[in-house]
Parts: C-alpha cells; structure tokens; sequence
C-alpha cells in the first residue's frame, strides 16, 4: 500500500489538478477544467491510506463504484493511481 506522501506525489505529478487541505488533514483534489459544476476530483486522501477518485464514467471500475460514483484507491498500486487519475481526466476532457 501507498503511503499518503506517495499518493500525494502522484497526484500532484498531474499538473491538471490543484491540492487543497482542510481543517482536518485531509487532501483533495480539484479539476477546475471539469465540464460539470462538480470540480472535486479526488477526495479525502488521509494518512491511513484511504483516498477516493471520482469515476463514474468508466466502465473497467463498474464493480468497486460507490453510489456517489467515486472509488476507494486505499489499495492501489503507484500504476493503478497513476492509471485512474489519466482515465479519468481523459474521460472528463471527452465529455465536453
């Protein structure tokens, strides 16, 4: 499992994407070129490894989707990360 230094890491390696943490430590990240009025783009990145990508719109990620349409990255791998966060800003980046 990654550590939350190394999630930030990759995340941040997405220049698309900007950071922001609140009162409480925790690490989201926005898509401010999203073509919905929702920017929020992952959220809630936190030291015990949980993290979330919002990913409705592909299909591969079907099964593990929760109903407010994100994923749980707590187990990925650096490529697994890095391979939601590309497929991700592509599917946005398609839909306009």
């Amino acid at each position: 499992m990654l550590t939350l230094d190394e999630k930030r890491k990759i995340l941040n390696s997405f220049e698309e994407l900007r950071e922001k943490e609140d009162k409480l430590g925790r690490f989201f990240y926005y898509y401010d070129k999203s073509p919905s009025r929702k920017k929020i783009f992952a959220r809630e990145f936190v030291n015990s490894g949980n993290g979330y990508v919002f990913r409705k719109f592909l299909p591969e990620y079907k099964e593990v989707l929760y109903q407010d349409g994100s994923v749980c990255v707590k187990d990925f791998s650096s490529k697994e990360l890095q391979d939601i966060v590309r497929k991700s800003i592509n599917s946005l980046n398609n839909r306009r």
